[in-house]
């Protein structure tokens, strides 16, 4: 909806609420998305894929790595986890308590979804809680790649800034960064070096910062040491270095994930939700949507309803 509101085309739906009812009466749940698909390409949208634009376009591989944190750091993992499984588990019973007999399941797991910035506070404070959990195993797969190859480069991105920062403090003899606050001209030194000197051989950048405007392809390899909110951030992230008219090759995307954590979670979460784009983008019959934040945070509460009983 915003999309086409900001091209002037939504009229031609009808308006907010009739798209709604037609393309999503439930919430998560996209409909009649062939249709959609065909009065999108009627009025307003243009899509080709690279494969077509381009013929033979290399392959691209993605690949899940588990780490193997320490104990220590999964106990502080755990710790942060039962708070939030608690809060998460205590806000559904407040609910249904306040709805008496029509606190189902549905009704609490409805609300819940519908107050994600106050559920994104549990979760940011989750995930960086998995963020220190997997520092230690993201520098040692780091290491193994750079060891493994006297001259292969590799991509790295992180969400958080801290990350950024403290994976660049650890390979600054051989990396570059791009983060939140960089000037244009550093932005431009620092892929001008990557690009050319044989001696950098690490890009690190903090996805928001890093994920458009950017030729990267002196790599093939492109490593998420943490998870985004959105399928199409991975995607642009791991666009800098394929399927570059200039430089045509295939990749590898690694997603690092610490396993027992909602890291699995979160990346069941996004192919999910990559689907339903899919769908409505390649003219695919309709399939389930999910809120990534709203998953989560039900999911969060059942567990801690769980073991509450």
């Amino acid at each position: 909806i915003p999309q086409l509101e900001a091209i002037g085309r939504l009229d031609y739906f009808g308006g907010p609420w009739k798209f709604r009812n037609r393309y999503a009466p439930q919430r998560n749940v996209a409909t009649n998305t062939i249709e959609l698909n065909e009065k999108l390409r009627e009025t307003c949208f243009v899509r080709r894929l690279k494969k077509d634009v381009y013929g033979e376009l290399p392959e691209l591989r993605n690949s899940i790595q588990l780490l193997s944190p320490s104990e220590e750091h999964m106990r502080h993992y755990r710790t942060v986890e039962h708070d939030a499984i608690e809060w998460f588990a205590e806000k559904a019973r407040r609910i249904a308590e306040e709805e008496g007999s029509d606190g189902t399941a549905a009704y609490w797991h409805k609300r819940i979804r519908l107050e994600p910035a106050e559920s994104l506070v549990r979760l940011t404070a989750l995930r960086e809680a998995v963020s220190t959990v997997k520092f230690d195993s993201v520098v040692a797969w780091l290491d193994n790649f750079i060891e493994s190859s006297s001259d292969e480069k590799v991509i790295v991105f992180a969400e958080h800034i801290e990350f950024v920062e403290k994976i660049y403090n650890r390979y600054k003899d051989m990396a570059v960064k791009i983060r939140g606050g960089v000037s244009i001209k550093d932005r431009a030194d620092a892929v001008d070096r990557f690009q050319t000197d044989p001696t950098c051989r690490i890009f690190i950048g903090n996805m928001q910062s890093a994920s458009e405007g950017l030729t990267l392809t002196a790599a093939s390899d492109v490593v998420f040491c943490e998870l985004a909110w959105t399928p199409t951030m991975h995607e642009q992230c791991v666009s800098r270095c394929y399927g570059r008219a200039n430089d045509m090759h295939g990749a590898t995307a690694w997603y690092l994930l610490a396993p027992k954590t909602i890291d699995e979670y979160i990346y069941e979460l996004l192919e999910r939700k990559k689907k339903v784009v899919d769908a409505v983008t390649d003219g695919l019959d309709s399939v389930e949507s999910s809120s990534i934040i709203g998953d989560l945070a039900v999911m969060l509460a059942e567990r801690g309803l769980e073991s509450g009983n």
